[in-house]
């Protein structure tokens, strides 16, 4: 004799089953496609002032695509995986342990990193992305 399952345990199991993929997309929220893209740094500031963008070959980098965050970071290369955007959260980041020639390349490498790691908002205003910390702003024009 063949066992039928009961409709209450079919319910059951199908809204455990949708709770389950509505846990899992939104842990793996997307992007939105105004964020995506490829970014150069434009300016940034920080407790210590501007960035000076003329240090050496000052050019920060980031390409957005999906969950993901790869770039260069003044000296350095940078790479996340991006949890939220809004807030912005990211996780899993790792740089290259490669040093500048320029002093002031490697200072401006580190401030960078920490503005785009203790960013709390990412917004495109006028066509430009600005992730926005506590104590810092970074701002990309399009690349």
């Amino acid at each position: 004799m063949a066992h039928r399952p009961r409709p209450r345990a079919i319910r059951a199991a199908a809204l455990t089953l949708v709770v389950a993929s509505i846990s899992v997309l939104s842990a793996c929220a997307p992007v939105p496609e105004a964020v995506r893209g490829t970014w150069t740094l434009s300016a940034g500031r920080d407790d210590h002032g501007a960035f000076d963008l003329t240090t050496g070959q000052a050019t920060a980098r980031l390409v957005i695509d999906g969950g993901r965050l790869e770039g260069t970071s003044i000296c350095t290369s940078v790479a996340a995986r991006i949890e939220s955007v809004d807030p912005w959260h990211l996780v899993d980041v790792v740089s290259t342990e490669q040093a500048c020639l320029d002093s002031a390349a490697n200072d401006l490498t580190a401030r960078y990193l920490s503005a785009l790691v203790d960013a709390e908002h990412a917004r495109v205003e006028n066509a430009q992305l600005v992730l926005i910390g506590e104590r810092s702003r970074l701002v990309f024009s399009p690349a």
